[in-house]
C-alpha cells in the first residue's frame, strides 16, 4: 500500500482517474449517480453481518470518495455531509480486524483534513483513533497513521488533545522511523515539531539525538542499497533538526548541549569531498542556527570554517548563498579569531581572511556567477569592514580592486542591484576609514565618477533600507575629515553631498516611522472572495450543470489575447526580473552597525565639523537651499529628542515636521 511502483500497476488508479475526469468534465450527468452508488455500497456494508461484509467493495467506495475530496469539499451541497460520512463509515474502520480498512481509514483522514467539524467530540475521537493506529500491528497502517496526524494537528482543538501525550507521540514516530526510512513519516514529525515549537524545549536534546541517529541509519542505507526513500528520509531528518533548532532559538544556551551531536554531523557532510552534497543545504542551515543565535562560537564549531571554504572551492560553488550566513556569524561573533586564524589545507596553510577573500574574488570574477551570488559575496566584505574596525587597513586595496572593477562592468547596467551592493561596500569602507578609502579612489582616478553615479542611483534606484543607511553613514563620514584634506572633486561637491545625505536621512526616518504605523495593516477585504463564490470557483473543474469546453481552443484564445504583454514578460525573463525584493538577504544582514543610528551619527558628525571648521562650514551653509538648512535643524532637534528619550526609556521621538515658511 506504500509502494509507488505497485500503485503504478494498480488498475484501481486507472479507474479512479476515469472517475475524476468524468466528474470534472461531465459533472451534470455523472456526479449524483456516482455518489449515490458509492453511498449505497457503504450503507449495504454497514447493514450486513460480519460474515457477509464485502471489505474490498467498501475499500473501493472509500477510495472513490477520497479521490473526489477536493471536489466535495469545495461545494457546499456536499461539504456539510462529509462529517457524517466520516463518522458513520470511516470511524468504525479504525478498529476493523481488516488491516487494509484500517489503512484506508487513516488515508481518508488525510484527504478530508479540511472538513469543518461541527462536533468537537468527533474531532477528539478521531485524533484518539489515529493515535492508537500509530502502534498498529501492521507497519503500513502505522506509516499511514503517522502521515494522517500531520493533517489533524493544525485543526482547531487538536492541540489540547495532543499536547499531554506529546512525548509518547514522539516516541512512536521514532519507533516507526527505526523500522523504515520513509520521508513522509519524517515530514509528519517535522510538522508536529513545528506546531509545538513552544513546547519542544524539554525534548530538544532527545529529539536531536534521535534524528541524528536516524540520519546516520538512513544515510548508510541509502549508500549501501541505493535506497532513494532512505536518502530522502535522511534529508528530512536534517530538516527536522533545523525545525527543532528554530523552536528553541529563544533559548540559545541549549545549542551548546546539542553541539557534541551536531558538530560531527556537519563536519562529516562538509568534509567528504562532495559525497554528501545532497545534504549540504540542510547542514548549512543547521550551521547557521548554531553560529547565529549563541553569543559565542565554540572552538569546536570553528572547525567548520575551513571546510566551508574547501567545499566552495572544490565541489559546492553553487551553494555560496547558503554559506554566507554562517560565515557572517563567524566574522561578527569573534573577529579576533577570524583575523588571526588559519588552517592547513591540502595546498598548504591558509588564513581565514585569505579564504574569505578568495571566495569573494572567485565569485565576483567568475562568469558562471549570477548577479545575485555576486551581491551575496559582497556582503562578506561588509561583514569584515563592520566587525573589524581599524584592523584591516592593508586589505582595503584588495577590496577596492574587486568592487571597483565590478562597478566598471556594471556602470551602464539597466538593473542597478549589483551597483547598489557595491555602494554598500564603499559606504562601509568610508565609515571604516574615510581617509584611506578616498585615497584608494584617488589612486585609481575614479573619485568623481564613483560619487556622481552613486548619488544618481541613490536618488532614483535605491529602495532598500540597508543600502540607504550605508550610503548615509559612508557619505556622512566624509565630513569627519578636514575639508583641506578632501580631494578637489569632493571638496567642490560638499554642498551637494551634504544636501543628498540630509534629504536621504530625513526620508529614511520618515519611512521608518510610516512603516511602524502601517506595518501589518492591510484591508481585510483584500484578495477575499465572496464566501459562496469561493466555495465553487476555487475548485478546479466544472459545475454539475456545466459541460466541458474545448480546453485547447480556450488556451489558444488566451494565448492570442496575451500577446500584447509578451514583450514585457520576456524582458523580465531575460534580465532575471528587476525586482528589488528578490535580494531578501538585506533584511537578514546583521552587523555592529545595526546599533548605529544614522540620524544621530549624521548629527554628531555635522556638529563636530561645524565646531572644527566654523568658517568653512558657514560658507557651505550659505550655499545650501533654505529647506536643506531647515532639514539640518530638524535633524539636530530629532537627535537631541532621541537621546533624551533613550535616557528616559521612552519610545523613539519622530523627526519634527518640516516648518512652513
Amino acid at each position: 500500500q506504500n509502494s509507488p511502483l505497485a500503485d503504478f500497476y494498480d488498475p484501481r488508479l486507472s479507474a479512479i482517474s476515469v472517475v475524476t475526469d468524468l466528474v470534472k468534465h461531465r459533472g451534470q450527468d455523472v456526479t449524483q449517480p456516482l455518489l449515490g452508488f458509492m453511498t449505497e455500497i457503504l450503507h449495504r456494508y454497514n447493514a450486513a453481518d460480519d460474515a457477509s461484509k464485502n471489505h474490498i467493495e467498501k475499500d473501493g467506495a472509500l477510495l472513490t470518495f477520497g479521490s473526489l475530496a477536493e471536489y466535495l469539499l469545495g461545494r457546499k451541497k456536499y461539504s456539510g455531509e462529509l462529517e457524517g460520512l466520516l463518522v458513520t463509515s470511516v470511524f468504525p474502520d479504525f478498529n476493523s480486524t481488516v488491516g487494509f480498512l484500517r489503512f484506508r481509514a487513516c488515508w481518508m483522514v488525510q484527504q478530508f483534513a479540511k472538513v469543518k467539524w461541527t462536533d468537537n467530540g468527533n474531532l477528539r475521537t478521531l485524533i484518539q483513533m489515529v493515535l492508537q493506529r500509530l502502534s498498529d500491528p501492521e507497519l503500513p497502517v502505522q506509516i499511514e497513521a503517522s502521515k494522517a496526524l500531520r493533517f489533524l494537528i493544525e485543526t482547531d482543538g487538536a492541540e489540547e488533545t495532543l499536547l499531554p501525550v506529546l512525548p509518547q507521540i514522539l516516541n512512536e514516530y521514532f519507533r516507526i522511523m527505526n523500522e523504515i526510512g520513509n520521508d513522509e513519516v519524517v515530514a509528519a514529525l517535522q510538522v508536529i515539531i513545528d506546531q509545538f515549537e513552544n513546547h519542544i524545549e524539554p525534548h530538544a536534546v532527545a529529539l536531536v539525538n534521535q534524528l541524528t541517529q536516524a540520519f546516520n541509519q538512513y544515510c548508510t542505507a541509502g549508500e549501501d542499497e541505493d535506497d532513494d526513500d532512505a536518502a530522502m528520509a535522511a534529508a528530512q531528518c536534517l530538516e527536522c533538526i533545523a525545525t527543532v533548532l528554530k523552536g528553541i532559538c529563544e533559548k540559545p544556551e541549549l545549542y551548546k548541549s546539542l553541539e557534541p551531536t551536531l558538530i560531527p554531523l556537519i563536519l562529516t557532510i562538509l568534509g567528504n569531498d562532495g559525497n554528501f552534497i545532497e545534504y549540504l543545504e540542510c547542514a548549512l542551515d543547521i550551521l547557521t542556527f548554531l553560529t547565529y543565535f549563541p553569543e559565542e562560537i565554540t572552538p569546536e564549531l570553528w572547525q567548520a570554517f575551513p571546510l566551508i571554504y574547501q567545499a566552495f572551492d572544490q565541489w559546492a560553488y553553487d551553494y555560496l548563498s547558503l554559506m554566507v550566513p554562517p560565515l557572517q556569524s563567524f566574522i561578527a561573533k569573534n573577529p579576533n579569531i577570524f583575523l588571526t586564524g588559519q588552517a592547513n589545507l591540502p595546498e598548504g596553510p591558509s588564513t581565514y581572511i585569505d579564504m574569505v577573500f578568495q571566495m569573494v574574488a572567485k565569485t565576483v570574477a567568475n562568469d558562471r556567477s549570477t548577479e545575485s551570488e555576486v551581491r551575496q559575496a559582497l556582503t562578506l566584505f561588509m561583514s569584515i569592514l563592520h566587525s573589524c574596525p581599524g584592523q584591516i587597513d592593508p586589505l582595503l586595496p584588495v577590496i577596492n580592486e574587486l568592487v571597483l572593477g565590478k562597478l566598471g562592468q556594471q556602470i551602464n547596467s539597466e538593473v542597478p542591484l549589483t551597483r547598489i551592493a557595491i555602494y554598500q561596500v564603499l559606504g562601509s569602507a568610508l565609515y571604516y576609514n574615510p581617509q584611506l578609502e578616498l585615497a584608494e579612489l584617488e589612486k585609481r582616478g575614479v573619485t568623481q565618477q564613483v560619487f556622481s553615479k552613486w548619488l544618481t542611483d541613490a536618488n532614483g534606484n535605491m529602495d532598500k533600507w540597508l543600502a540607504k543607511k550605508l550610503t548615509i553613514l559612508g557619505l556622512a563620514s566624509l565630513f569627519k575629515l578636514p575639508t583641506t584634506s578632501l580631494p578637489e572633486s569632493i571638496r567642490a561637491a560638499v554642498p551637494q553631498l551634504l544636501t543628498a545625505v540630509v534629504i536621504m536621512t530625513i526620508k529614511l526616518k520618515e519611512e521608518g516611522e510610516s512603516n511602524q504605523k502601517d506595518g501589518g495593516v492591510g484591508g481585510e477585504d483584500e484578495n477575499e472572495l465572496d464566501e459562496e463564490d469561493a466555495d465553487d470557483d476555487g475548485v478546479e473543474g466544472f459545475s454539475e450543470d456545466q459541460d466541458v469546453t474545448n480546453e485547447m481552443d480556450e488556451a489558444y484564445k488566451k494565448a492570442l489575447n496575451g500577446v500584447s504583454g509578451w514583450e514585457d514578460d520576456m524582458a523580465k525573463f531575460l534580465i532575471g526580473g528587476f525586482d528589488d525584493d528578490a535580494d531578501d538577504y538585506d533584511d537578514d544582514f546583521t552587523s555592529p552597525l545595526d546599533n548605529v543610528d544614522e540620524l544621530i551619527y549624521l548629527n554628531d558628525v555635522l556638529k563636530e565639523a561645524f565646531r572644527n571648521e566654523p568658517g568653512t562650514y558657514q560658507t557651505i551653509q550659505q550655499q545650501l537651499a533654505p529647506e536643506v538648512v531647515q532639514s539640518v535643524q530638524r535633524i539636530f532637534q530629532a537627535a537631541e529628542s532621541m537621546r533624551a528619550a533613550a535616557v528616559a526609556g521612552q519610545p523613539t521621538v519622530p523627526v519634527p515636521p518640516q516648518q512652513q515658511p
